[in-house]
């Protein structure tokens, strides 16, 4: 959609200088390789709350990561949906112990 919107609005695809494609080379590979290799693996040896979980924890935490990389300024409003997000995963992984034994005769 974003290379459709590209092209309709300037008629063509530019991508930048070499830094700027490297970066999104890297962008597209550290995620997807990384981070679905790593989500496929924890499902083996976590609960699927945690993987699930994790999902809008990672927002937050690549919020903070470009804070420091980059120098951003998250908003006031962004903080504070990052800690309702945050408490949110911190409360769904405490209350997601161990499931219940099936009943008895089942």
């Amino acid at each position: 959609m974003q290379a459709v919107a590209g092209f309709a609005q300037d008629g063509r695809i530019a991508v930048g200088d070499t830094g700027t494609k490297l970066a999104l080379l890297g962008l597209i590979l550290f995620p997807t390789v990384g981070g679905h290799t790593l989500a496929i693996y924890l499902l083996r040896h976590v609960k699927s709350q945690m993987v699930t979980l994790s999902i809008p924890a990672q927002f937050v935490l690549g919020t903070t990561a470009a804070a420091f990389l980059f120098g951003e300024k998250p908003s006031v409003w962004l903080i504070g949906g990052a800690v309702m997000v945050l408490g949110g995963v911190v409360l769904g992984v405490q209350k997601s112990g161990d499931a219940s034994p099936p009943p008895a005769g089942s």
